[in-house]
């Protein structure tokens, strides 16, 4: 009686274990899936936040000021305004 009742416990036990095993191998890769979207999410979300700043550069009033000077035709009186392909801005001479 005592070895039908182990046997009848350690098929139960294996049964369960087969029967468990596809969801906890489905639960590890979903959960290795999300990892790497997070992951992938914050590189995005500092990304944004660089082209943001980006934004705020130009959009204020010494931004505004660089863009026109560089890309624009604007220039203060006697200043030459030379644009080297590369360099974020330009190089400004003036006389004084």
């Amino acid at each position: 009686m005592k070895k039908v009742l182990l046997l009848l416990v350690v098929g139960f036990l294996l049964l369960a274990g087969v029967l468990v095993e596809p969801s906890v191998s489905s639960y590890m890769d979903r959960r290795s899936e999300l990892e790497s979207v997070r992951a992938e999410r914050d590189a995005l979300v500092a990304e944004i936040a660089e082209i943001n700043a980006d934004i705020e550069g130009i959009t204020d009033d010494e931004g505004l000021r660089i863009e026109a000077r560089c890309y624009g035709p604007y220039v203060e009186p006697g200043e030459e305004v030379y644009s080297i392909p590369g360099l974020r801005g330009c190089v400004v001479s003036s006389p004084n």
